[in-house]
């Protein structure tokens, strides 16, 4: 597994700045002594000499800052696989049975165009292409929803785990943030699958008399409605003074008072292929004419912020952050699933049958 736990590490690598800036403070008493002797000598005005110190151990300080955190800048790509198939509704998603995204991204395309037929309209009209990506474009087509789905997935995965995390370690909930729908940026609901799915139900035909909208029944996180339909109360808790926007290479940037952590997908129709014999062993797909695999990236992009090489404490609320990265592996990269599968030894049995059989 790559070296993903870079909190852990600057943790280890802060205290060793630390004594680096114990030591600059050394230095400057010495270089005051220095000057103090420059003075007599080259007869030098004090504050040259107090200016030229205080620079002097400025720059050591901040050329051991950046040489720290530039080296735990992580930019980690994961590549997956989505598979459609040509059917009489036309072409839908094919659910990869315990690929995480596969089974999340067919689950939401399919509720999405069940509710909402005008989606399922601009999803036949404009089948996928292979292009890259353009800035600033909003016109929906297929490419388009494709990759919605995928940043309402992965959202949603990062708000799971969050809450997960600061459950299990018993965090101080006073120091943290909860940004629900009424407290997000308004370039989240752009998103078509987003602001569909965390809709109130109450806005919403298929939940229709499921009391969505009754307080004194509790609040409802998650819920299923007519043909397929998904209600989901979207939370994400953040330490306080964080921050959201969408940067202009079209990435979701969360700040935080420790790091700017920059998740940005990407769907450009190109192809992908699985090991020989995948889908029709394991997906039971056998027209190769009629079924399309797709490959989409994720880019995480984490940056660390200067000052946090002085923070004390506080630093169990940003601790997810390395878990989440091995969480997005398992969840995303398809060759791990590949792997965790067991793919190679099923192949293998497979081709020991089929001899055996060829040989009876």
């Amino acid at each position: 597994m790559k070296d993903r736990n870079i909190l852990s590490r600057l943790m280890t690598l802060k205290g060793g700045f630390v004594d680096i800036l114990l030591i600059a403070i050394a230095l400057s008493l010495s270089v005051g002594i220095f000057g103090a002797v420059s003075i007599e000598l080259f007869d030098l005005a004090t504050p040259s000499v107090l200016i030229i110190s205080l620079t002097s151990i400025l720059l050591l300080v901040m050329f051991v800052a950046h040489r720290i955190l530039n080296g735990l800048e992580r930019t980690i790509r994961y590549e997956g696989s989505l598979v459609f198939k040509k059917t009489d509704k036309g072409l839908m998603p094919v659910e990869v049975p315990e690929y995480k995204i596969s089974e999340k991204v067919s689950e939401y395309l399919i509720s999405a165009f069940s509710e909402n037929p005008a989606l399922k309209k601009i999803w036949n009209e404009n089948p996928i292409e292979c292009r890259p990506l353009k800035k600033g474009k909003s016109t929906l087509d297929s490419n388009s929803l494709i990759l919605q789905t995928i940043e309402y997935t992965i959202l949603d995965q990062l708000s799971m785990h969050i809450q997960a995390y600061f459950a299990k370690n018993e965090i101080d909930q006073s120091i943290l943030k909860e940004y629900t729908r009424e407290d997000l940026p308004d370039f989240l609901f752009k998103n078509k699958i987003f602001d569909l799915f965390t809709k109130p139900m109450n806005e919403r035909a298929p939940f229709m008399g499921h009391g969505g909208g009754d307080e004194s029944l509790g609040k409802v996180v998650w819920a299923s409605g007519e043909g397929g339909a998904i209600f989901n109360h979207f939370e994400l808790t953040l330490p306080k003074d964080s921050s959201l926007e969408r940067t202009a290479n079209g990435a979701i940037k969360i700040s935080t008072k420790v790091f700017e952590l920059n998740i940005n997908p990407r769907f450009e129709g190109f192809g992908s292929v699985w090991p020989r014999k995948f889908e029709q062993l394991y997906l039971g797909l056998d027209r190769f004419d009629e079924d399309h695999t797709y490959q989409f990236n994720l880019d995480i992009e984490i940056k660390f912020n200067q000052l946090s090489l002085l923070m004390g404490n506080g630093w169990e609320y940003y601790g997810w952050i390395d878990s989440l990265l091995d969480k997005l592996e398992e969840y995303i990269d398809d060759e791990k699933f590949i792997e965790n599968i067991g793919w190679k030894t099923v192949y293998t049995s497979h081709l020991i049958s089929a001899k055996s059989a060829d040989t009876a």
